[in-house]
């Protein structure tokens, strides 16, 4: 049992066995924790109080309109939450009857300030919350509230009970009233007698109802306290640990509860039996002073555990009947009426509504009188006798629960006593209005620990009678040992008393309680439940139920397909003959079964193994691992992934929505994966596996296996014998293993590996793109693109598609066939055959000797002794060259320079097309049109014959023409041309470089080239462009142009003829008699020694122009102009080892500084 360190706790008597409510054994399982409950009182006052931190939600709580201030330290709302849900184990104070529960203070005044208008609105917000607390009312002001009027809030708790927890409603708790010794009846109170309200009493130490406690037929329970506002938090409490145990109860089932689990109290109370049937053998006692009796709260939540109804307000019902009234009530004297019921309803509650004329309403006893006899007295001369109606009329309704479980239908009688003379009176009118529930044949016979004593004192209680429907026993509430034998072959005992099952009486059910039970079954299909305690279940013929719960349980099937589920604890269950289920949560719970006795399941929420002679496991969540027997099994696993293990047997394993993985075992197992990426291993035997959804890896094992990947991206693996694999969707890859085998991929890119020459792989058009790995020689069947040699294999075939064929290590014979093919050889000397198509040969190491066929084939080639072998008419080709030097083949158009090691190409007799790469190439193309690209590095293009194309790229490149009409782009980079025909053209782009053209041709300088050099043994013309040239002559006679720019000409050893023209030019005739003019600017006129007998024809000082004297001294120009004559037109100047003749030389000049020296 729970202990806590809060130091008044072993004083709360109130909550122990006894005369408390029974709630102290509950709390090691229950605390209320979940359940919401509105405090309708005085708002806590301290919410920093040590003993309510964290259990008022402050954020719901609300205040109502108009709060008066002077209530501010008002106490009594907090003494009732303390009452209720004191914080437990903070070694403070108490702690709470249900102290897991969370309160929301829904706050309004005390009784001396608060309006009925503060009343109504906190009322209307109960359908927020699941227990509404009410330990206030109107005691003591009889017929004030009342619910005929619209200022009260009886709409507002009618809604609650329809809407609140979801539909299943809010229930109202409320203290009966503290007027009880001044003879105040909670019959008086539209607020008590509702029927909506669990209405609560107060009892003392010795279990004496309170004098002060408000008597009347509307209370339902009674509760330990010094006053009924702290009664009522104890059946709250109470009721919390009710909704803990079963979140499904509705309003009414904690009602009717509440009253089938309260115990007798105080003998003087009253007490009397109603007409009710199926409690402890009959009708249930009842008293105006303490409702059903004091609250048991550990046998209301064992009741509210077992709870099958669900009693809301949606599947209420209600009978009326109207009395015909007009009835004169003499003095001293007695009348009465009668109404009559014919509706089939079993009662819950009776609500009375009368008119009478009466001067002194204290003289009556007011009674209502069942078809079954039961007395319930609705008014009992209010006031001790001496009240009095201020008109003299009363107009209200009053109710009563005494009639609880009593069948409706018959006459009901109204019951007026006048006890005192001097007055009479008249009944003006009255109807009568049940409510409660349908009756059915199928009948629940509730026991408690009251039966010891009620069959001690009213033995027919001993004989149980039923005459038809499915019936049950619920002993739930009884916390002793008891023995039921449906069968009636032995004695019945509960609470220590004999039960009797009468003669053709057949009960199919029944549940124990908290001690160690005996059920036994019958015939019928039972259902026994043993609750706690260590039972034994015992289900005899039928189809039978058998649950054991908390304790360790023995359960025996006996005949008939059972269901055994021990619950927790260490369960021993035996099956029996028929098929069974057993339910296992325990790792020590045994299942016991013998060979030919059925068909037998097991459901494990714990890793489990089969035990002997069992055929069946369910896993369930919580376990992960399911391991099978001898026998061939049905294992069937959950989605949260999980291992199961056949074993030996035929066995069937499948998977759930998560990753799990199949293990066979030996036999002729069946896999299936499902949903989720899992793994399958047939193990020995003939295994049909059955992937599912996901990513899923299936091994066959031994035998010949049947592998269905499904959808997914799967690993299908047939490992020995004949194995059939089937891909399904998804990329796939499909391994049969040791014999001959058959592999069908299906839709999407699969991978197959092919091991046997009786190896047979099927793929249809439409089905993706497909490999095959093989380690034998292999030929590619229909509607498979690539295939890849292993191990031994060396030859290999591909189809009419595009083929990918990879060779391995050895000497490979690779055939492409059809299509556009890709062919590569890996080590080995290897002989590729590409066939027709557009194929791509690719060697591999080795020397390797590659066809193309027809076709535009491509040859990778990266060994020199590599041979490509291309004919005439098949096709235009490339080959891409990974070796320093290559030379194209004949009959191969294309060559491409690759990698770091090849750097130089040549072409062949055809029309090439030769691309470097990012090295120094140097790319010959030979006779033929060809085109050269140099790409990066610094390149050198050789067209060869033909008219070519040549482009350098970046790089300082070489381009030479050769022979033919040559076309030259340098690209970015300082690049050198090479002109040998007169068509030739050079392309060249604004900043990209300085480059420079030798020609053998006349030639004009293109756009965007700086430099030009003649050569050859012609007299040649070079022509500069708009920027500042370089041009140099040859010794054959040149005649250079410099054109716009600041340009340097300089000849070479013959008859050389330079023009500057605009710029500031540089004129350098060299050796032999030229011929120079500078052109506009300032030109420099370059003459050295032996420089022949040169000719100026515009030297102009007055322009900036000079003559720069290369090997001269100033003494020899002086002597040189000393010396100077006159000639044609011109100034005649000898340097003894050369002259200038400078035309329209004026005399005016010579005291000018003419030359510079250098």
């Amino acid at each position: 049992m729970a202990s806590f360190n809060d130091p008044l706790f072993p004083g709360q008597w109130q909550l122990r066995p006894g005369t408390g409510i029974n709630a102290t054994p509950l709390y090691d399982e229950y605390s209320g924790r979940g359940v919401r409950i509105g405090l309708v009182d005085t708002p806590p006052p301290n919410p920093g109080l040590a003993e309510l931190q964290g259990q008022i939600d402050w954020a719901a709580s609300r205040v109502a309109t108009g709060h008066n201030p002077a209530d501010d330290g008002d106490l009594h709302g907090q003494s009732v939450a303390l009452v209720l849900a004191a914080r437990a184990g903070n070694g403070t104070g108490g702690i709470g009857a249900a102290f897991g529960a969370t309160l929301v203070s829904y706050g309004f005044d005390s009784r001396a300030h608060r309006t009925v208008a503060q009343e109504a609105e906190m009322l209307a917000f109960q359908k927020e919350v699941d227990i509404s607390q009410n330990s206030w009312s109107r005691s003591g002001e009889s017929f004030r509230d009342d619910f005929s009027r619209d200022e009260y809030a009886a709409a507002a708790m009618a809604e609650a009970a329809a809407v609140g927890r979801g539909g299943l409603g809010t229930i109202f708790v409320r203290s009966a009233g503290n007027n009880g010794g001044t003879g105040d009846d909670v019959n008086t109170h539209s607020y008590s007698n509702n029927r909506w309200t669990v209405l609560v009493g107060a009892t003392d130490a010795q279990g004496k109802v309170q004098g002060f406690s408000n008597p009347g037929a509307a209370l339902l329970v009674v509760a330990p306290a010094t006053a009924t506002s702290y009664a009522a938090p104890l059946a709250s409490a109470t009721i919390a640990l009710m909704l803990e145990a079963n979140p499904a109860l509705g309003y009414r089932d904690v009602q009717s509860i509440l009253a089938l689990s309260a115990r007798m109290t105080d003998d003087g109370a009253g007490w009397a039996y109603n007409g009710a049937a199926g409690w402890n053998g009959g009708g249930l006692h009842v008293s105006r002073r303490a409702g059903f009796g004091l609250i048991d709260a550990q046998a209301a939540v064992r009741l509210a555990e077992s709870w099958r109804a669900q009693s809301t307000v949606a599947n209420l019902l209600s009978a009326e009947a109207a009395g015909e009234g007009g009835l004169d009530l003499p003095e001293q004297g007695r009348a009465s009426q009668s109404a009559r019921i014919d509706a089939a309803l079993l009662v819950e509650r009776a609500e009375l509504t009368l008119a009478l004329e009466h001067a002194r309403l204290g003289d009556l006893r007011i009674t209502l009188v069942s078809p079954s006899g039961t007395a319930s007295v609705l008014l009992q001369r209010l006031g001790l006798g001496a009240y009095t109606l201020a008109d003299g009329t009363l107009r209200f309704t009053l109710s009563s629960t005494h009639f609880l479980g009593e069948a409706a239908a018959g006459e009901w009688r109204l019951v007026i006593e006048d006890a005192a003379p001097g007055n009479g009176g008249r009944l003006l009118g009255w109807s009568l209005q049940l409510f409660g529930a349908a009756p059915g044949q199928d009948s629940e016979h509730i026991f408690t620990n009251e039966y010891a004593a009620l069959a001690a004192a009213m033995p027919e209680r001993q004989v149980l009678r039923d005459e038809a429907g499915e019936d049950r026993i619920n002993a739930a509430a009884v916390s002793g040992p008891v023995r039921i034998d449906l069968s009636g072959a032995t004695e019945s005992r509960i609470a220590g008393q004999r039960l009797v099952i009468a003669e053709g009486t057949v009960i199919e059910h029944a549940l124990g309680g908290d001690g160690d039970d005996w059920l036994g079954g019958n015939a019928a299909d039972n259902h026994l439940i043993g609750n706690r305690g260590s039972d034994t279940l015992r289900g005899l013929e039928g189809n039978d139920i058998l649950e054991g719960g908390a304790g360790d349980d023995l359960l025996i099937g006996d005949a008939g397909d059972d269901v055994l589920e021990g619950g927790p604890g260490a369960d021993r269950m035996l099956g029996g003959a028929g098929d069974d289920l057993y339910r296992v949560d325990d790792p020590r719970d045994a299942v016991i079964e013998q060979e030919g006795e059925g068909y037998d399941t097991v459901r494990a929420s714990i890793d489990y193994a089969l035990p002997a002679h069992v055929e069946r496991l369910e896993l369930l969540p919580g376990a992960r691992i399911g391991a099978g027997n001898a026998l061939g099994n049905v294992i069937i696993g959950h989605d949260g992934g999980v291992r199961l293990l056949g074993l030996a047997g035929d066995d069937v394993l499948r998977g759930g929505a998560g990753d799990d993985v199949l293990e066979g075992g030996e036999g002729q197992d069946r896999l299936e994966g499902g949903a989720g990426d899992d793994r399958l291993l047939g193990g020995a035997g003939n295994d049909l596996l059955l992937g599912g959804e996901g990513r899923d890896w299936l091994e066959g094992g031994g035998g010949g296996d049947r592998l269905e990947g499904g959808a997914g991206d799967d690993h299908l693996f047939g490992q020995e014998g004949d194995d059939i694999l089937l891909g399904g969707g998804g990329r796939d890859r499909l391994n049969g293993g040791g014999g001959a085998d058959w592999m069908e991929g299906g839709a999407g890119d699969d991978v197959y590996w092919v091991d046997h020459p009786g190896d047979r792989v099927v793929e249809r058009a439409g089905e993706g793109h497909d490999r095959v790995v093989a380690s034998i020689d292999y030929t590619l069947p229909e509607h498979v693109e690539e295939l890849l040699l292993e191990g031994l294999a060396r030859r290999g075939t591909g189809n009419a598609l595009g083929n990918l064929i990879d060779g391995n290590a050895l000497d490979n014979w690779l055939q492409g066939g059809a299509g556009d093919d890709w062919l590569e050889g890996g080590g080995g000397d290897d002989r590729l055959e590409g066939g027709h198509g557009n194929d791509f040969l690719k060697g591999g190491s080795g020397a390797d000797v590659m066809l193309g066929g027809f076709g535009n084939d491509t040859y990778s080639v990266n060994d020199p002794r590599d041979i490509v072998v291309e004919h005439i008419h098949q096709g235009f080709d490339t080959v891409r060259s990974w070796i320093e030097d290559y030379a194209l083949p004949d009959w191969v158009e294309v060559l491409e320079l690759w990698g770091h090691v090849a750097r130089n190409g040549t072409g062949n007799a055809s029309h090439n097309r030769i691309t470097g790469n990012a090295l120094d190439n140097r790319l010959a193309g030979g006779a033929g049109n060809d085109m050269l690209y140099g790409m990066a590095g610094d390149d050198w293009l050789e067209g060869g014959e033909g008219d070519d194309w040549l482009i350098g790229g970046s790089g300082h490149d070489v381009l030479d023409g050769g022979a033919g009409f040559d076309r030259m782009h340098g690209g970015p980079g300082n690049d050198i041309y090479w002109l040998r025909d007169p068509r030739d053209r050079i392309l060249e782009f604004e900043g990209n470089g300085y480059d420079t053209v030798f020609a053998f041709v006349d030639t004009q300088l293109p756009a965007h080239v700086e430099a030009l050099v003649l050569l050859g043994e012609a007299p040649l013309k070079g022509t500069g462009n708009r920027l500042d040239n370089r041009i140099i002559g040859h010794d054959a006679g040149s005649r250079l142009w410099g054109m716009g720019g600041d340009d340097v000409l300089i000849g070479g050893a013959g008859q050389d003829q330079l023009r500057g023209g605009e710029g500031d030019d540089w004129l350098e005739g060299g050796a032999g008699d030229d011929e120079l003019a500078g052109g506009a600017g300032a030109d420099r006129f370059v003459f050295g020694r032996h420089f022949g007998q040169d000719r100026l024809l515009d030297f102009n000082p007055e322009e900036g122009d000079r003559l720069l004297l290369q090997g001269w001294s100033q003494a020899e120009w002086a002597a040189a102009l000393a010396g100077a004559q006159g000639q044609g037109g011109g100034l005649l100047l000898d340097l003894g080892e050369g002259t200038l003749w400078l035309r329209g030389f004026e005399a005016a000049w010579l005291g000018r500084d003419l030359a510079l020296f250098g």
